[in-house]
């Protein structure tokens, strides 16, 4: 009896470790999410309005309506795609459609997705 109580208190051990190891890598963010840096000057909404930027590696522009709204325009694209935005101490994020673009904007610089782009 004392045997088959140990194993069964070694696999509970066992899959409680494994449990808690999952819940880690999710926690420190391994699990996905946004794990950018906000930048030490954080940049507003209402300073993006009226501003149009380039990725120069895809040619792809963003040009930000007002507070809220973005037009994303790739080349080949019949229309620009219609999107919004919010930037929360520094950090950006663009919904267009079912996809969100995250990057990191200080005031001076935008970096979307990783990609330092060029105001026009």
């Amino acid at each position: 009896m004392t045997g088959r109580l140990t194993r069964g208190c070694s696999s509970c051990t066992s899959v409680g470790l494994v449990l808690c190891l999952v819940a880690l890598i999710f926690v420190s963010g391994c699990g996905g999410g946004n794990t950018l840096e906000a930048p030490g000057n954080a940049g507003t909404a209402q300073e993006l309005a009226g501003t149009n930027w380039t990725d120069a590696e895809t040619s792809t522009t963003y040009s930000f309506l007002n507070e809220t709204d973005v037009d994303v325009n790739k080349p080949g694209l019949a229309q620009p795609q219609a999107g919004t935005f919010e930037v929360n101490g520094g950090l950006i994020d663009l919904t267009l459609g079912l996809k969100t673009l995250s990057g990191t904007w200080d005031g001076q610089a935008l970096v979307i997705e990783g990609k330092a782009l060029t105001k026009n």
